[in-house]
């Protein structure tokens, strides 16, 4: 059900494309109908479709957000069909919207294929004006080295050093514990500002 509330499919389209389809899609149709109709008699909402009101929102009263400035969209690498909707229908009546992407002019690397197929979307649904950013080299060697050649087949090796370093745990929770403890070493034993420090973990 969240996939199809994040592709903005509703019960009745869906109804309409597994009609006559067989019993398995016919059922999953009349199953969601019958989640969604609930959610609308009790006047609630789930995860996925507080982004449907946000849209619907946006698209029948032009005075909501009409008084930001700035909307500043980071950290993401793909937008679903409701999150791209929000983003066209704030477009026009924010002041500025900036949105950052991973990548570079050509996006021909295996790296940036997510990144190419995003820009694609973005570039037909907000017709952005795009700026490169100048690269930064890491001034670490061996990250230089990841970072140039992700995904490239026929990367060649360079040590690692001291810079990098493997853990292994037995689930995501352990693991986060192990980054927390590296990360809390760092800051009493080495002195490292707490500022100069950053966790990134995929959601």
């Amino acid at each position: 059900f969240a996939e199809l509330k994040r592709s903005r499919t509703t019960p009745q389209q869906l109804s309409r494309a597994t009609s006559g389809l067989g019993p398995r899609l016919e059922e999953l149709a009349a199953l969601y109908e019958a989640y969604q109709s609930w959610l609308v008699r009790l006047n609630w909402s789930d995860h996925e479709g507080l982004g449907w009101l946000a849209v619907n929102a946006l698209e029948t009263d032009s005075a909501v957000a009409k008084r930001l400035r700035l909307v500043v969209v980071d950290g993401f690498d793909s937008f679903n069909p409701t999150q791209v909707a929000l983003l066209e229908a704030l477009v026009d009546r924010v002041g500025e919207m900036l949105l950052t992407l991973t990548g570079d002019r050509e996006m021909s690397r295996l790296a940036y294929r997510r990144f190419a197929r995003t820009l694609a979307v973005l570039d037909e649904h907000l017709s952005p004006r795009i700026e490169v950013l100048p690269a930064r080299v890491p001034p670490v060697p061996a990250l230089a080295h990841l970072a140039a050649s992700l995904f490239e087949s026929d990367a060649g090796r360079v040590p690692a050093g001291s810079n990098i370093s493997f853990i292994e745990a037995q689930n995501t929770a352990l693991e986060a514990r192990e980054a927390m403890r590296w990360m809390k070493a760092r800051i009493v034993r080495d002195g490292v500002s707490p500022a100069r420090c950053a966790i990134v973990a995929r959601d």
